[in-house]
């Protein structure tokens, strides 16, 4: 099910999203924030039994979209760290390198003939190994592990650019929002972001404090009827919030990887942590049965 002409208008302004959330005792309901956090407590410390742990991992993603009879990446290898990458030479001119724990692009390669295209400049396997190496923080526990190699899309409308990430904000079947990434291969800003609501239109609310939407027009793709399906329904199966990326590719929609925890609820607009948290409903973010 997918939530339709429930938005409209246009980019919010700087002041409209700096507006203070009203105290969410008088809400009647939590915040969007307070919910990913008691999500956290439970799934993550507490280790309660919950249906996200079979998809949160890259390749338990990839799997259940498979049975489920949705296109993925075709998959090229499974590596147990780094050292265990093979030559680039023994994989395809293109692919794509992720760590399996990775997060927010965090040690992602997208390799074609020996240029990354992500930083737009060649890169060896040796380099690549160091250049990952060199990572500190969180960042350098996101890489540690499994890698994959994988098929690199490219996007519909030109087979010389990455597929971008369609990110479909869903409580359950509901698709609620749409996030749009560009690379720009910089440091900042990575990305350019565009919001959209299932209808294609401009969302009232800035979702986080620092990815400002952008004003200018995006195409709606041609498969965006099949991507919402495709959202709707695994969303729908898992009933639970999450966050279903996918590519719109000149084969059509295909999946990504699912996202429980978007940006770890950090840096989320007032007035978004209302509207998200009021379309929360069940424990978990589903819909009743």
């Amino acid at each position: 099910m997918v939530v339709r002409g429930a938005l409209s208008g246009h980019a919010p302004s700087p002041q409209d999203c700096r507006a203070t959330a009203p105290d969410p005792s008088k809400l009647g309901h939590p915040l969007f924030t307070d919910r990913l956090k008691d999500r956290r407590q439970r799934w993550l410390v507490e280790k309660q039994p919950n249906p996200y742990a079979a998809v949160a991992s890259k390749t338990g993603g990839t799997d259940f979209m498979r049975a489920i009879g949705y296109s993925v990446p075709e998959r090229y290898g499974i590596y147990p760290t780094l050292d265990d990458l093979p030559r680039f030479e023994d994989l395809p001119k293109a692919f794509a390198l992720k760590p399996l724990n990775g997060f927010s692009s965090t040690g992602v390669f997208l390799m074609r003939d020996g240029v990354d295209l992500m930083r737009h400049r060649p890169l060896t396997r040796d380099q690549l190994i160091q250049l990952t190496r060199a990572e500190t923080g969180r960042k350098a526990l996101a890489i540690n592990g499994a890698w994959v190699a994988e098929e690199l899309l490219f996007n519909y409308d030109d087979p010389d650019t990455p597929a971008h990430d369609y990110k479909f904000l869903c409580f359950g079947p509901k698709v609620l929002a749409i996030v749009i990434n560009k690379a720009t291969g910089l440091k900042d800003p990575k990305y350019r972001v565009w919001l959209r609501d299932p209808d294609w239109q401009p969302l009232p609310y800035q979702i986080h404090w620092n990815r400002h939407s952008e004003p200018t027009l995006l195409p709606r793709p041609p498969c965006l009827d099949d991507m919402l399906h495709m959202a709707s329904d695994a969303a729908g199966q898992l009933n639970i919030f999450v966050r279903v990326d996918l590519f719109a590719t000149q084969r059509g929609p295909v999946f990504c990887e699912f996202t429980g925890y978007p940006h770890s609820g950090n840096n989320i607009t007032p007035r978004a942590d209302v509207w998200l948290g009021s379309h929360w409903k069940t424990l978990d973010g589903g819909v009743d049965p």
